[in-house]
């Protein structure tokens, strides 16, 4: 998850810094947010690879893919007054959500993510078609 928050700040620095693209190229190195993003998204690299290293990527996955959109949409609004449609467009946006939130979870009980063992497990469970169910 640390790794995901790191990535969400890394895109609001990057929002901030392209938003003086209408100015030049001189503009945006100019500006704070372009190194501050160059700083966070080494760190958020280093923090993945660390996840990655200590535990496999089932384990490593879920928290980074929940917790970047949520951590740069929150960056965006609080931190850099980005303005945030209100009404019904909170619907569409929190069903895109909650959509995500399962679909982490269905993949992350997928045999296949699980390895080979997982896999010859699932097929020898599951009956084949048009044979009886195996003995219990």
């Amino acid at each position: 998850m640390a790794a995901g928050c790191q990535f969400g700040l890394t895109a609001a620095f990057m929002k901030g810094a392209m938003s003086h693209g209408e100015d030049g190229i001189g503009a945006v190195l100019a500006t704070w947010q372009l190194y501050a993003m160059v700083a966070a998204g080494i760190l958020a690299m280093f923090l993945l690879q660390s996840a990655l290293h200590a535990g496999n990527l089932l384990a490593a996955q879920p928290g980074l893919t929940l917790s970047d959109p949520i951590v740069a949409i929150l960056w965006g609004s609080f931190a850099f007054a980005e303005h945030v449609r209100g009404g019904w467009y909170v619907v569409p946006a929190v069903a895109g959500g909650v959509l995500m939130a399962c679909s982490v979870v269905v993949l992350t009980r997928s045999p296949l993510l699980k390895g080979e063992e997982a896999l010859i497990e699932a097929d020898r469970m599951a009956p084949a078609a048009g044979s009886p169910p195996p003995p219990r």
